[in-house]
């Protein structure tokens, strides 16, 4: 999280083809779903992201090849909107 409005993560390589980033690149306009398999409910964050290409920014994330910036325009709690519920599993061996 930079600040209450603005949050940033990493990008490690994937498939090489950059179709997001490139969406990106010519529409920054996002959303991001976040959901809690146990209780059902989702967070969505819809505003604008920004692929930074900056090695200094990047270098501190080990692995990672650019960092995204996303500015968050509006927020959406939603309560047991999934239907779906999970248990939680190994993390995956390819996210650092």
């Amino acid at each position: 999280m930079l600040d209450e409005r603005r949050i940033a993560w990493p990008d490690y390589k994937g498939n090489a083809m950059f179709q997001t980033l490139g969406n990106l690149a010519s529409d920054p306009h996002a959303g991001i779903a976040f959901a809690d398999f146990a209780s059902g409910d989702v967070l969505q964050l819809t505003g604008r992201a920004h692929v930074d290409w900056d090695p200094a920014r990047t270098a501190r994330f080990p692995g990672a090849e650019r960092v995204v910036e996303f500015s968050i325009d509006e927020v959406r709690e939603m309560r047991g909107a999934l239907p779906l519920r999970a248990d939680a599993v190994e993390p995956s061996p390819f996210n650092p």
